[in-house]
């Protein structure tokens, strides 16, 4: 079905795929650090601070990977501009190496037939 999808849609499908299986892991985290601590220390207040806690962990950790993603995105996408802006650049010198390469092509046969001395023709004979 994605086929069917525009882009914007098929974008927005993504973002709310990634945001479920991050609510997903987050709550199963969260949930399984506290039921360990539960099960190690009855007391309500341990539980309580281990899924503060978890929590507040998990949102770090799921922070500083979507910083790192992004601007690892972004150092690529800028190394990817500088790579097509020097292959234009060597792309114009390449055309204007063959535009004088062209006129030289031009000019030469022009400069040899001035140093040609015309010849003469040789006599006409007439057989009788």
């Amino acid at each position: 079905t994605s086929g069917l999808l525009s882009d914007p849609e098929r974008m927005h499908a993504q973002w709310l795929k990634a945001a479920a299986l991050s609510t997903n892991d987050g709550l199963v985290s969260v949930s399984s650090c506290m039921l360990g601590v539960s099960t190690v220390n009855q007391s309500v207040k341990a539980t309580v601070v281990s899924g503060l806690a978890s929590l507040i962990a998990g949102a770090l950790r799921i922070a500083i990977g979507e910083y790192i993603s992004v601007y690892s995105q972004v150092d690529i996408e800028l190394a990817q501009m500088k790579r097509e802006r020097l292959l234009r650049q060597r792309l114009v010198c390449s055309e204007r190496k063959v535009d004088r390469l062209s006129t030289y092509a031009a000019i030469f046969p022009l400069l040899l037939l001035s140093f040609v001395v015309p010849a003469r023709s040789p006599p006409l004979y007439v057989c009788k």
